[in-house]
Protein backbone atom coordinates (compact mmCIF):
# COMPACT_ATOMS: atom_id res chain seq x y z
CA UNK A 1 0.00 0.00 0.00
CA UNK A 2 2.65 2.38 0.59
CA UNK A 3 4.32 1.68 -2.52
CA UNK A 4 1.38 1.98 -4.45
CA UNK A 5 0.72 5.72 -2.98
CA UNK A 6 3.99 6.56 -3.57
CA UNK A 7 3.73 6.10 -6.97
CA UNK A 8 0.35 7.44 -6.94
CA UNK A 9 1.59 10.55 -5.30
CA UNK A 10 4.42 10.71 -7.99
CA UNK A 11 2.27 10.40 -11.21
CA UNK A 12 -0.08 13.35 -9.49
CA UNK A 13 3.03 15.37 -9.11
CA UNK A 14 4.30 15.32 -12.45
CA UNK A 15 0.51 15.74 -13.84
CA UNK A 16 0.48 19.07 -12.29
CA UNK A 17 4.13 19.95 -13.24
CA UNK A 18 3.64 19.03 -16.52
CA UNK A 19 0.79 20.99 -16.71
CA UNK A 20 2.36 24.26 -15.39
CA UNK A 21 5.47 23.81 -17.96
CA UNK A 22 2.75 23.45 -20.94
CA UNK A 23 0.40 26.46 -19.85
CA UNK A 24 3.21 29.10 -18.45
CA UNK A 25 6.44 27.79 -20.16
CA UNK A 26 5.35 27.07 -23.90
CA UNK A 27 2.76 29.34 -23.21
CA UNK A 28 0.05 26.55 -25.00
CA UNK A 29 -2.81 27.37 -22.14
CA UNK A 30 -6.25 26.89 -22.53
CA UNK A 31 -7.75 29.65 -25.56
CA UNK A 32 -3.67 30.36 -26.72
CA UNK A 33 -4.61 29.71 -30.22
CA UNK A 34 -7.37 32.95 -30.14
CA UNK A 35 -5.11 35.21 -28.19
CA UNK A 36 -3.38 38.05 -30.05
CA UNK A 37 0.73 37.88 -30.26
CA UNK A 38 1.99 41.33 -29.13
CA UNK A 39 4.76 42.08 -32.21
CA UNK A 40 7.37 43.59 -30.16
CA UNK A 41 7.49 41.17 -27.09
CA UNK A 42 6.44 37.86 -29.14
CA UNK A 43 4.49 37.36 -25.83
CA UNK A 44 0.72 37.21 -25.96
CA UNK A 45 -0.94 40.35 -24.87
CA UNK A 46 -1.38 40.82 -21.56
CA UNK A 47 1.83 38.91 -20.29
CA UNK A 48 4.63 41.02 -19.00
CA UNK A 49 7.44 41.30 -16.47
CA UNK A 50 5.83 40.90 -13.20
CA UNK A 51 7.23 42.03 -9.94
CA UNK A 52 5.96 39.26 -7.57
CA UNK A 53 6.86 41.47 -4.23
CA UNK A 54 3.05 43.31 -5.26
CA UNK A 55 1.56 40.02 -4.09
CA UNK A 56 3.97 38.06 -1.56
CA UNK A 57 6.33 38.20 0.90
CA UNK A 58 8.93 36.09 2.19
CA UNK A 59 9.45 35.58 6.32
CA UNK A 60 12.30 34.03 7.76
CA UNK A 61 11.80 31.56 9.94
CA UNK A 62 12.19 31.49 14.16
CA UNK A 63 15.86 30.25 15.88
CA UNK A 64 15.01 27.31 17.57
CA UNK A 65 17.19 26.85 20.31
CA UNK A 66 19.18 23.78 19.74
CA UNK A 67 19.46 22.93 23.75
CA UNK A 68 15.68 22.10 22.95
CA UNK A 69 15.91 19.24 19.98
CA UNK A 70 15.02 16.11 20.93
CA UNK A 71 16.20 12.49 20.24
CA UNK A 72 12.76 11.15 21.51
CA UNK A 73 9.20 11.44 19.53
CA UNK A 74 7.94 14.52 20.63
CA UNK A 75 4.30 16.42 19.44
CA UNK A 76 6.60 19.02 17.48
CA UNK A 77 8.44 18.92 14.24
CA UNK A 78 10.86 21.33 13.23
CA UNK A 79 11.06 21.71 9.18
CA UNK A 80 14.70 21.99 8.13
CA UNK A 81 15.93 22.00 4.74
CA UNK A 82 16.59 18.20 5.20
CA UNK A 83 12.34 17.84 4.33
CA UNK A 84 13.06 19.42 0.97
CA UNK A 85 13.09 17.41 -1.90
CA UNK A 86 15.44 18.21 -4.59
CA UNK A 87 12.97 19.69 -7.31
CA UNK A 88 10.19 20.54 -4.65
CA UNK A 89 8.22 18.45 -2.04
CA UNK A 90 8.29 17.00 0.92
CA UNK A 91 9.54 14.26 2.53
CA UNK A 92 9.87 13.09 6.35
CA UNK A 93 12.57 10.01 6.60
CA UNK A 94 14.30 12.34 8.41
CA UNK A 95 12.87 14.09 11.27
CA UNK A 96 14.03 17.15 14.00
CA UNK A 97 11.81 16.64 17.13
CA UNK A 98 11.36 20.00 19.02
CA UNK A 99 10.91 19.58 23.18
CA UNK A 100 7.03 20.13 23.86
CA UNK A 101 7.38 22.22 26.69
CA UNK A 102 9.93 24.42 25.15
CA UNK A 103 8.87 28.00 23.99
CA UNK A 104 7.50 28.17 20.46
CA UNK A 105 5.42 31.45 19.47
CA UNK A 106 2.43 31.11 17.76
CA UNK A 107 3.26 32.76 14.83
CA UNK A 108 5.69 30.24 13.48
CA UNK A 109 3.43 27.56 14.26
CA UNK A 110 2.55 26.53 10.93
CA UNK A 111 -1.46 25.55 9.42
CA UNK A 112 -1.90 22.92 6.26
CA UNK A 113 -0.89 23.69 3.10
CA UNK A 114 1.82 27.05 4.57
CA UNK A 115 3.93 27.05 1.26
CA UNK A 116 7.62 27.76 2.69
CA UNK A 117 11.27 27.71 0.88
CA UNK A 118 14.58 26.48 1.80
CA UNK A 119 16.77 29.53 2.23
CA UNK A 120 19.86 27.34 2.96
CA UNK A 121 21.57 24.46 1.72
CA UNK A 122 24.54 21.87 2.62
CA UNK A 123 24.93 21.03 -1.10
CA UNK A 124 28.27 22.94 -3.17
CA UNK A 125 25.36 22.85 -5.90
CA UNK A 126 22.77 24.23 -4.11
CA UNK A 127 20.55 21.26 -4.72
CA UNK A 128 17.15 22.32 -2.62
CA UNK A 129 17.95 25.80 -2.15
CA UNK A 130 15.02 27.91 -2.83
CA UNK A 131 12.67 24.99 -3.67
CA UNK A 132 9.09 24.70 -2.00
CA UNK A 133 7.18 22.76 -0.09
CA UNK A 134 4.34 22.38 1.10
CA UNK A 135 3.02 21.81 5.18
CA UNK A 136 1.23 18.67 5.67
CA UNK A 137 -1.84 17.39 7.22
CA UNK A 138 -0.93 15.57 10.88
CA UNK A 139 -3.09 15.67 13.54
CA UNK A 140 -1.21 14.47 15.96
CA UNK A 141 1.81 16.96 15.07
CA UNK A 142 2.44 20.50 14.76
CA UNK A 143 4.67 21.82 12.89
CA UNK A 144 7.39 24.65 13.06
CA UNK A 145 8.75 27.16 11.22
CA UNK A 146 12.61 26.92 11.53
CA UNK A 147 14.47 29.95 10.87
CA UNK A 148 16.48 28.97 7.63
CA UNK A 149 13.42 28.60 5.90
CA UNK A 150 11.23 31.67 4.54
CA UNK A 151 7.43 31.40 4.64
CA UNK A 152 5.67 32.79 1.61
CA UNK A 153 2.47 35.43 2.95
CA UNK A 154 0.20 36.99 1.04
CA UNK A 155 0.40 40.86 0.53
CA UNK A 156 -3.82 40.99 -0.14
CA UNK A 157 -5.14 37.30 0.71
CA UNK A 158 -7.81 37.82 -2.14
CA UNK A 159 -4.80 37.34 -4.45
CA UNK A 160 -2.64 34.31 -3.79
CA UNK A 161 -2.54 31.04 -5.99
CA UNK A 162 -1.08 29.51 -3.47
CA UNK A 163 -1.11 26.46 -5.58
CA UNK A 164 0.36 28.41 -8.88
CA UNK A 165 3.40 29.59 -6.82
CA UNK A 166 4.35 26.30 -6.14
CA UNK A 167 4.98 25.17 -9.26
CA UNK A 168 6.21 28.27 -10.21
CA UNK A 169 9.28 27.83 -7.83
CA UNK A 170 9.69 24.86 -9.15
CA UNK A 171 10.43 26.45 -12.48
CA UNK A 172 13.97 26.16 -14.00
CA UNK A 173 14.61 30.04 -14.44
CA UNK A 174 13.52 31.14 -11.21
CA UNK A 175 15.82 28.16 -9.68
CA UNK A 176 18.99 29.30 -11.91
CA UNK A 177 18.06 32.80 -10.54
CA UNK A 178 18.09 31.56 -6.91
CA UNK A 179 21.30 29.57 -6.95
CA UNK A 180 23.23 32.27 -9.32
CA UNK A 181 22.73 34.72 -7.20
CA UNK A 182 23.57 32.76 -4.13
CA UNK A 183 26.37 33.58 -1.05
CA UNK A 184 28.67 31.66 -0.22
CA UNK A 185 30.46 28.56 -0.98
CA UNK A 186 30.20 25.15 1.43
CA UNK A 187 26.62 26.34 2.51
CA UNK A 188 24.55 28.38 0.13
CA UNK A 189 22.06 30.84 1.03
CA UNK A 190 19.62 32.86 -0.24
CA UNK A 191 17.33 35.91 1.05
CA UNK A 192 13.99 37.36 0.25
CA UNK A 193 14.71 40.22 -0.97
CA UNK A 194 16.55 37.95 -3.45
CA UNK A 195 14.24 35.57 -4.32
CA UNK A 196 11.93 38.69 -5.15
CA UNK A 197 14.47 39.72 -7.42
CA UNK A 198 13.62 37.28 -9.66
CA UNK A 199 11.00 39.13 -12.24
CA UNK A 200 8.93 36.56 -14.53
CA UNK A 201 6.81 36.79 -17.21
CA UNK A 202 3.76 35.62 -16.80
CA UNK A 203 -0.15 36.59 -17.49
CA UNK A 204 -1.33 38.69 -14.80
CA UNK A 205 -1.93 36.90 -11.15
CA UNK A 206 -4.98 38.11 -10.82
CA UNK A 207 -6.34 37.12 -14.01
CA UNK A 208 -8.31 34.00 -15.34
CA UNK A 209 -4.93 31.45 -16.48
CA UNK A 210 -3.58 31.76 -13.41
CA UNK A 211 -6.84 31.02 -11.36
CA UNK A 212 -7.91 28.50 -13.42
CA UNK A 213 -4.44 26.63 -13.34
CA UNK A 214 -4.58 27.38 -9.25
CA UNK A 215 -7.98 25.79 -8.97
CA UNK A 216 -6.99 22.33 -11.73
CA UNK A 217 -3.96 21.88 -9.26
CA UNK A 218 -5.33 22.02 -6.13
CA UNK A 219 -7.45 18.92 -5.69
CA UNK A 220 -3.59 16.90 -6.86
CA UNK A 221 -1.81 18.38 -4.18
CA UNK A 222 -5.07 17.88 -1.67
CA UNK A 223 -5.05 13.91 -2.85
CA UNK A 224 -1.26 14.17 -2.64
CA UNK A 225 -1.51 15.21 1.12
CA UNK A 226 -4.22 12.45 2.24
CA UNK A 227 -1.48 9.88 0.58
CA UNK A 228 1.36 11.18 2.21
CA UNK A 229 -0.63 11.49 5.50
CA UNK A 230 -2.21 7.48 5.10
CA UNK A 231 2.21 6.38 4.55
CA UNK A 232 3.28 7.61 7.78
CA UNK A 233 0.47 5.98 9.92
CA UNK A 234 1.31 2.67 7.66
CA UNK A 235 4.56 3.00 8.15
CA UNK A 236 3.89 3.34 12.18
CA UNK A 237 1.77 0.51 11.92
CA UNK A 238 4.53 -1.54 9.66
CA UNK A 239 7.40 -0.41 12.04
CA UNK A 240 4.80 -1.88 15.27
CA UNK A 241 3.68 -5.14 13.42
CA UNK A 242 7.65 -6.14 11.96
CA UNK A 243 9.21 -6.62 15.61
CA UNK A 244 6.48 -8.75 16.60
CA UNK A 245 5.96 -10.63 13.45
CA UNK A 246 9.87 -11.42 13.81
CA UNK A 247 9.60 -13.03 17.13
CA UNK A 248 7.05 -14.84 16.72
CA UNK A 249 4.39 -12.77 18.62
CA UNK A 250 1.88 -13.11 15.45
CA UNK A 251 0.94 -16.67 14.10
CA UNK A 252 0.75 -15.99 10.59
CA UNK A 253 -1.35 -18.97 9.96
CA UNK A 254 -4.05 -17.68 12.08
CA UNK A 255 -4.44 -14.09 9.79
Amino acid sequence: MIENNLKRIKLLEEKAQLTYEEWFVRMRFPGWEQVKVDAESGLPEGWETTDLSHFFSVKHGYAYKGVNFSEEETNRILLTPGNFKIGGGLKLNKIKYYADDAESPNAYVLKKHDLLLTMTDLSKMGDTLGYPLLVPTNDSKTFLHNQRLGKVIPIQESIFPKYFYYFYFQDIKYRSFVVGSSSGTTVKHTAPKKILAFKPVLPPIDGPIVEKFNNSVKPNLETIDILMNQNQLLKEARDLLLPRLMMGMIDVDKL
